[in-house]
């Protein structure tokens, strides 16, 4: 006889609780299957986004199925994984890009007259500007994380599957690698490093250097 198999699409129900610890999301997952007939046995994967409470090996949302279901695989987010990369990697920079941006957006997004003020900078440096380190930074990395983010957006697509996982994965690891092999980080950073003392241009490259080793050393 044959057998006919086929998949079924779709979401069930959204489950809102402000209690949002491990112990709370793996009860109410739990009672959802077994409110809709589903047999807990018969789950096969968790996927979930990479916070500790989700897929941490201690007390997790997984490790609580893990008991119940020895044989459940965790799936994890590796658009989340890039993301944390990053994120990480910001510490070894010489400056705090991320502060530097958060504070200028504050002082400037509230004034209409700032943000004039912020045009006519502008225009100033891009005239007179000598060069400093922190656009030098900028340059490298908008370099970079235009093609993370372009792999990131890979990673979202609905129809990618887990050999796409690792393709994009890989790849994106061995142009970084590339990056470092060749010390190019993109035309504009090469340029405003030029413009730098020695000891600055090895002090930057370093960091550049050590901010995308920690992105390819990510655990997925």
């Amino acid at each position: 006889s044959l057998t006919s198999f086929f998949t079924v699409l779709g979401i069930i129900d959204l489950i809102d609780d402000a209690n949002e610890s491990a112990i709370k999301i793996f009860a109410n997952a739990r009672q959802f299957l077994l409110d809709n007939g589903l047999d807990m046995h018969g789950l096969t994967a968790l996927d979930a986004d990479n916070m500790n409470i989700n897929v941490g090996h201690n007390h997790s949302v997984y490790s609580l199925f893990k008991d119940e279901i020895p044989d459940i695989l965790k799936g994890n987010c590796y658009s989340h994984i890039l993301h944390n990369s990053v994120k990480h990697a910001h510490r070894v920079l010489t400056i705090d890009i991320e502060q530097i941006l958060l504070s200028i957006y504050s002082h400037f997004s509230r004034s209409a007259k700032r943000v004039n003020e912020l045009k006519q900078y502008y225009e100033f440096y891009e005239q007179d500007f000598k060069g400093d380190e922190v656009p030098c930074i900028l340059s490298f990395l908008q370099h970079v994380l235009f093609e993370i983010h372009q792999k990131n957006l890979e990673l979202q697509r609905y129809y990618t599957t887990g050999v796409d996982l690792f393709r994009i994965i890989t790849s994106i690891k061995n142009n970084l690698q590339e990056r470092i092999d060749s010390q190019f980080f993109g035309a504009a950073c090469r340029y405003r490093l030029a413009r730098l003392p020695i000891h600055t241009q090895n002090m930057l490259k370093k960091s550049f250097i050590e901010f995308l080793s920690k992105i390819i050393s990510i655990k997925t």
